[in-house]
């Protein structure tokens, strides 16, 4: 599967690397990707050439870089009537339209952990 679609290299293009910087939850979503046999999501926020910065979920959620050519080549093995076949360990999340939604809004609407710092801030404003 194309993880760089036509619209979504489009859209990318509004918001270069460090565009977004300290926007947290209202920053703008370019993609989501996930991993059917795992946890992992990538929220992607920033992308120039390959190289995309963004908000990854896995056993410690973190905003950091990241290739999405390697994610694209990334390959799980499954069994399929006993048999092995490989297949694209990353899919892109088509549900998400570029550049609809902010990083807090769907990761509210996917139940999915924000950065603990987010809620630290908010109490010391309080």
């Amino acid at each position: 599967m194309q993880l760089l679609t036509e619209e979504i290299e489009k859209k990318a293009k509004m918001f270069p690397l460090y565009s977004q910087d300290g926007k947290k939850g209202d920053a703008i979503v370019i993609a989501r990707y996930f991993t059917p046999w795992s946890n992992y999501v990538w929220y992607v926020l920033e992308i120039e050439d390959e190289t995309a910065f963004g908000y990854i979920v896995g056993p410690e959620p973190e905003f950091g870089y990241f290739n999405i050519i390697d994610l694209q080549n990334m390959k799980q093995e499954v069994s399929v009537f006993g048999k092995p076949v490989e297949m694209d360990a990353v899919e892109l999340d088509a549900s998400v339209i570029p550049c609809e939604k902010t990083l807090g809004e769907l990761l509210e609407e996917h139940n999915e952990p924000t950065p603990s710092y987010w809620n630290e801030e908010n109490n010391l404003e309080s």
